[in-house]
């Protein structure tokens, strides 16, 4: 059952490919081990956090 909703979870994103500076690059993998969660997950919680991003939306 968690398979079939992983994999679906999976099927609906994206791939984006992205360019950062090496010391963003440093600060994003040192996040991402402190938390336990993948570099990509981070650049998505923040995307949605980012307000520049989201009030040209509204």
């Amino acid at each position: 059952m968690y398979k079939d909703v992983k994999e679906k979870a999976v099927a609906e994103m994206v791939h984006k490919q992205i360019y950062i500076e090496e010391r963003h690059e440093r600060l994003l993998k040192r996040i991402s081990k402190a938390r336990g969660v993948s570099e990509a997950e981070l650049i998505r919680q923040a995307s949605g956090h980012y307000p520049l991003l989201t009030h040209s939306l509204h």
